[in-house]
Parts: structure tokens; sequence; C-alpha cells
């Protein structure tokens, strides 16, 4: 079984809950995919055969259950500190759902660590109200200054990832507008936010497609699609984020996980306009489990140009050193090296992660 062929029966589970015609082989492939991903336990409920795979399958969603319930009393016990200490905290990424998640959904998905985020102003008192808990700094943080660190108590089953900001480059979802934006989350603490349902996907797409630079390699977690297809019942701004994310030259970081999510999750296309060829090849790309064949090397060069006629995002790759013509030539010239790369990379990267 291929990487695509695991790929197209996982998305085949996880959108009609059976797969039929899996052998014992193709299950192991299925699941070796799962739980790189980190959605088996979203297979709970699917036609699963009995035996070994049920079990494992049953097995894995009763610890992510418990160990959401650990979270979401730890989420609510920062909450009431912060909020004691007149820190505004804003929950982002997988916590931002946990604290009013039905109990029958707490194993739907599994959340590593906290991610969370207070306003710059606020930050002494934040790391306060952490060291009075019990937490100690485990790092300094992103170089960028995107985050202050993971904060961590031997006893939790997360770490706190401490957010300034949700991106390294501010203007591609400035935190002012996440703050403006935000809606309350009142059982997670007083002075606890979370953003609203379409800055929530804002942020998932951009940290998936550009931080950890998913269109340049052709992929997209399976965890990220099941996010995304559980925020589209929430009525996101589509117009918004259409125009945010053209206005920064990352498109294709919208178009193309809402066009993988409908073809391999049935999630539907939301747009007005249809798929262009470019948001069509990417998709087709990621959908073959990031292709390093002919197609992989044609959109690495179709996104290598398109990232080359967009200055924005040239800095955003490069820094902010030398001329738009320097860091288009410096772009174009790292080609070779990175479709040799691409070559070598014979896995799905949510295998390699």
């Amino acid at each position: 079984m291929t990487t695509a062929d695991s790929l197209a029966a996982l998305g085949m589970l996880l959108r009609d809950g059976r797969a039929p015609g899996l052998t014992t082989a193709d299950w192991h492939a299925v699941l070796t995919l799962a739980d790189a991903a980190l959605v088996t336990p979203a297979l709970a409920g699917c036609d699963l055969p009995p035996g070994d795979i049920r079990v494992y399958v049953d097995g894995v969603r009763a610890l992510t259950t418990e160990r959401a319930r650990a979270l979401r009393a730890q989420l609510a016990e920062l909450g009431a500190a912060f909020a004691a200490g007149g820190v505004d905290l804003m929950l982002l990424k997988g916590a931002a759902a946990l604290p009013d998640l039905p109990e029958a959904a707490l194993g739907d998905r599994l959340c590593g660590d906290l991610d969370l985020a207070v306003r710059p102003d606020a930050l002494h008192a934040a790391r306060r109200a952490l060291l009075d808990l019990g937490y100690a700094r485990l790092d300094a943080g992103d170089p960028d200054g995107r985050t202050d660190g993971t904060w961590a108590r031997p006893a939790d089953r997360a770490g706190v990832d401490l957010h300034l900001r949700v991106m390294p480059d501010d203007t591609l979802l400035p935190m002012a507008e996440l703050w403006r934006t935000a809606e309350p989350v009142p059982a997670a603490g007083a002075s606890t936010v979370r953003p609203d349902p379409t800055r929530r996907l804002a942020h998932l797409l951009l940290h998936e497609m550009v931080h950890h630079q998913g269109l340049r390699e052709g992929w997209i977690s399976p965890r990220a699609l099941l996010d995304l297809r559980g925020l589209m019942p929430a009525g996101p701004d589509w117009a918004w984020l259409q125009s945010h994310f053209r206005a920064r030259g990352v498109g294709l970081a919208l178009t193309v996980p809402l066009l993988a999510a409908d073809r391999l999750l049935g999630t539907g296309w939301p747009l007005d306009a249809r798929p262009d060829p470019a948001t069509r090849l990417v998709a087709a790309r990621i959908l073959r489990g990031g292709d390093a064949g002919i197609m992989g090397r044609t959109v690495d060069i179709a996104i290598a140009v398109g990232e080359a006629l967009s200055a924005g995002h040239l800095r955003r790759l490069y820094g902010q050193g030398g001329g738009v013509a320097m860091l288009r030539l410096r772009h174009i010239a790292g080609l070779p090296a990175r479709l040799m790369t691409r070559h070598r990379a014979t896995r799905h990267p949510a295998v390699r992660r």
C-alpha cells in the first residue's frame, strides 16, 4: 500500500466511518499514518475489524479521553490563576476547544501541549502566576520572540507554550486582531478568551501551510484537516479569509487545505470561486502523499516562482536584508537544492515528523 493509498483509506474512514477491502497489511499502513498524524482516537467510531485493531484504537481513545480531562482541569487552574493576577489569557489551537467540549467528544482529538497567549505588557505577571503554581521555564522560547518558552510541572500531562504572538511575522495574523475579535471562554476563567472561529481557522492554516512550510513541502497534517472540518460549521467569514490571505501573498495557504479537506473528508468547497489550477495541482500533490516525482517538481517550481513574485513573502523567508531583486535571485538559485531534497523524500511528511 502506497502512502497515497494509506491517506485515501484514512480519509475514507474519517469521512464515511468505513473502508472496506483492507487487508491486515493495509490496516497496519493506515494505523501507522494515523498514529504519526495523531488522529488514531478519531477512528474509534469507525467500522474496524475485531481483535487487535479494535482493541488498540479503543485503548488509544480511552487514554486520549483521560488525558483531555486532565488538560481541561489544568486549563481551569491556569485560567483562575491568571485571572487572579489580572492577566488576560487567550487559548490557542487545541486548547481553544477543550473547555466546553462535550464529555463524549473529549477523546476525539489528541492535544499535545497547551498553547496559550498573553499580552506583552502582562508577561511578567503571567510568569509570576506560573511560578506560583509550581511551573518551571524549560527554554527561552523562539529566537524571533514569538513565544516566551515552554513551562512545565513534573506531574502534569502537558507543558504550556506561552505565546506573545502566533506567527513569527505578526503581519500574517496580527495579535491585535486576535485580541480585538476574541470571544470569552467562561468555563476556563473570568479573563480567558479564544480567537473567534474565523481567526482560529486562519491561525490553523497559516501555522500548517506557512510556518511549518506545508505548501513548500507538499503536505498538510490529517489532524489539521480534521480541525478544519470541525471549524467549518461555526460559519467562518470566508470573504475575510480570502481577502486576508490574498493580501499577504499566501492565498494558496487557504485554498489548498480547503480543497484537500473536500477531496479527503468531503467537507465541501465553501468559497464562491472554484479552485484555480495552482490550488488543484498542490492539493493533488498532497493527496498523493507529498509526491516527489514529476508532479512534485512541477509544484516546487510553480510555488518558487509565485514566492519570487511576492516581495513580502521573500522577506518572510529570508529576512529584511537586501533588495527584492537580490532576494529573488537567492530564492530561484536555491531551487535545485530544494528539488534534490524533495527527490530524496520518499515518505509522507506526516510520517517523517
